[in-house]
Order: structure tokens, then sequence, then C-alpha cells
């Protein structure tokens, strides 16, 4: 279904990706681009992430990239090998601009727009990488989603999770965030902050013990590293190498 998007329905609907018909992104562009297409300028640059994001890569093995915006980390992953990619996100715009950037790629990606909380994992399948980046903390119940990124992944799941140093949750914990960030803590601040009133910010140990307790079995190791978010470092990657089921 390249260049195409599933709706709730399950039918297949055409974007339309030519230039003349891609409607401007009137929030600006999430994710830069930086191969020929000028979109994206004022964005943030992302790429560094990406050879972190996929490291552990095979070439041929399958992606699943969950609120995929764009499509950046979809056409990084096609250019770093990958076989089939899927790229899911719930907001059209973001889903029209990433069929829109597909036309200067020389692979394929198949992105849906749907929540993917919303998705049968039988109708997804299973993916040997899945990565859901900067997603977490906009769900209230991270143990669901956690749960059902994990059903559908083999060899890797890759998370990206504001920290409690995040400006809105260090805005209202003041200088207690730092400290606060090194226990097992998960925190949505009281009140909406910077309009940021229900973003959950989850300590690493936090994140951490959830998948070691939910899904030990499952678990060979978990490898955390400090990320930069608008030029701090107050995001964390999380990187869950997995026994396959």
């Amino acid at each position: 279904m390249s260049g195409q998007t599933m709706g709730n329905d399950g039918a297949n609907m055409n974007m339309g990706s030519s230039e003349e018909n891609f409607p401007v992104r009137k929030g600006g562009w999430y994710q830069r681009f930086e191969d020929g297409a000028e979109e994206g300028a004022g964005a943030r640059d992302r790429s560094e992430l990406a050879a972190q994001v996929f490291a552990n890569l095979r070439v041929g093995e399958s992606v699943l990239d969950v609120g995929c915006a764009e499509g950046y980390f979809c056409f990084d992953a096609m250019r770093r090998g990958a076989g089939h990619v899927v790229g899911l996100d719930k907001k059209s715009s973001r889903i029209e601009a990433a069929v829109y950037m597909q036309k200067f790629k020389t692979q394929d990606v198949d992105f849906i727009n749907q929540n993917f909380m919303e998705i049968d994992p039988a109708n997804l399948g299973s993916f040997d990488y899945v990565i859901c980046l900067n997603v977490i903390h906009h769900i209230g119940d991270t143990v669901a989603m956690v749960g059902k990124l994990m059903s559908v992944a083999k060899r890797y799941l890759v998370l990206e999770i504001p920290d409690l140093t995040e400006l809105a949750a260090r805005t209202t914990l003041g200088r207690w965030g730092r400290i606060f960030s090194l226990l097992p803590i998960r925190y949505q601040p009281p009140v909406m902050v910077l309009g940021q009133n229900k973003s959950i910010y989850i300590a690493p140990k936090a994140m951490e013990s959830m998948l070691k307790l939910r899904h030990g079995p499952r678990i060979k190791n978990i490898k955390i590293t400090p990320t930069y978010h608008s030029r701090k470092m107050s995001r964390y990657l999380l990187v869950a190498s997995l026994k396959e089921k």
C-alpha cells in the first residue's frame, strides 16, 4: 500500500503525493529533511538521534515507527537497508506530509493514518524493530501503550521519552526535578503548564522498572542514553533488546 494510508475502517485511501496537492504545514514542520527536499528547514535535526536509534538495525529487517510524524525515521531506516517499513500516525496532516516526502525517495514506506491504540495488533503483524519517539508522555495509560508496543516487537523496542528535567515538569518541580529524575518516578503536573497539562513525565528508572516487571521474560537488556531536545538534554533514549516470541 505504498503512498497510501489506512483509515479507521481499514480501507486504503490515496492521499495524493504530488507537490501541487500537498497542503501547507500550518504548524510548521516537526522533522528536518536534508536530502534535496528543503522541507523542514526550521525543524529539529534528528540525524544524530537516528544513528542511535538504528545502531542495531540489520539489513532487510522490518521497522514500525509509531508516531512517525512526517516520516523522517522511516526514510532513514530505508536508507540504512531496512526491508518492510511502516510509519503510523494519528494526525492526517503528518501522514500527508510523509506521503509527499516519499516522492523524493527511491524506496517506498507504508504509511497508516490511525491511532495505534485503536489498531488490532494482529492486523499489523510483528516487526524486528519497533520505535516510538516522543509519544509515550502523551498517552494516559503508559502500561497499556508499552504492552501493545511489546506485542508487535520482535528484536528491539526503542523509546524516546521526556524525563523530569523537561521544561514543563521542571517548572512545577523546581530544583527537585533533577533529583527526582534519578528516582523511579512517574509525574504529571497538577495544573496546565505551558500547554502540557496532559503530558506525563517518566524518570528513566521508572520506565526500566516497569519494563522489567511486566515484560521481564522477554527483556535481554536495556540501555538508556540521555538525548537532546530543543538544545537541552532533557529526554532519554531507551533501547530494549528482546528475546523473540
